[in-house]
Formats: structure tokens, sequence, C-alpha cells
């Protein structure tokens, strides 16, 4: 038997530093399962219980204030985008994203370059669309929908008429003065 003397010391902040880690370790696995348990944390000489609800809380409390802060940044950027276009010289497309369509049939309207210091908006008005859509709508009636499996029979379906909202409309910057 070994006398208690030769025993080697725990310094205790090694042994709380250990006992957090399994902790937060704990924790991580309740956070990964989805198990809400009290864990034990040993910090300050003390025991704490940290319930997994709470650090719900607090990582939704955080994301919140992240993304409120990604947004704020993004309308900021929009704002100056706008105010500040200036004078610069762009292309405007304008793309029907939907797979059935070829590829060559999916590019409605491509812009020629042009020094402008209009905004987006006022470039995607000066297209007139309803000319564009009809012409393109007479295509797409054509046009099988690879989405929908043919019915047991035989009968095909094809593609419903675009509207503007399933357009997508892209101003591209070639440069700017």
């Amino acid at each position: 038997m070994v006398p208690v003397r030769e025993t080697p010391a725990i310094g205790s902040t090694i042994y709380g530093h250990a006992l957090q880690s399994a902790a937060q370790s704990s924790l991580l696995q309740n956070s990964l399962t989805g198990t809400s348990s009290a864990v034990p944390l040993y910090h300050s000489q003390q025991w704490r219980e940290f319930k997994l609800d709470d650090q719900s809380n607090f990582r939704t409390a955080m994301l919140k204030d992240q993304l409120q802060q990604s947004l704020e940044l993004e309308k900021k950027k929009q704002e100056k985008s706008v105010s500040d276009t200036g004078t610069r010289l762009v292309k405007v497309f304008v793309v029907d994203p939907d797979a059935s369509l070829k590829v060559v049939d999916r590019m409605i309207y491509r812009g020629e370059e042009q020094l402008t210091d209009k905004n987006d908006q006022e470039l995607f008005f000066d297209i007139d669309m309803s000319k564009l859509l009809a012409s393109h709508n007479e295509i797409r009636e054509k046009t099988k929908d690879k989405k929908v499996k043919p019915a047991a029979d035989g009968t095909i379906t094809y593609l419903e008429p675009a509207r503007i909202r399933d357009l997508r409309m892209q101003v591209v910057v070639l440069a700017q003065f």
C-alpha cells in the first residue's frame, strides 16, 4: 500500500479546468442530441448548474443580434448604392430561371452597354416587359415541363406563362465614374 504522502497532488486549477472541460463537452453533446439536462460546472470553487434551455436562449439572442446587425449593414449598402449611383457603364439582363427551358431560351433580354446615371429600378422601367413576356410565353407554352412526369394516358404537361415576378433581372456594372 502507498502512503498518502507519496501520491501526487492534484492542483485545484487543473482539476477545476478538467471538470469544466468535461462539463462543456457534455453540454455540447447534449446540444447536438437535443436533450435538455442540467450539467454541473466547476468554476471559482463553486458548483453551478447551467440548463441547456438557458444556453439555447442565449444562442438565439446572439443569432438575432448578429442577424439584425447584418440586415442593418445590408440596408446601408443598398441605400448607398441607390443614392450614390453616379455615372456608370451598365448592361441589363433579364432571365427566366426555369430549368425546363433550353439555355438559349432562358435569356429574355440582353441590353446593350449604356452610360447612365439612372439607378437599377429606373433601368428596369425602361424595358418594355409586356412585349418581352408575350414573345417569351409563346416559347414557354411549347416547352415540356421536366418537373412533371407524363401521365399514364400519355398527356404531356407544358410550362405555364411566366409572370414578371418569376424572372430574374440583373444590372451588371462594367465601370463606375
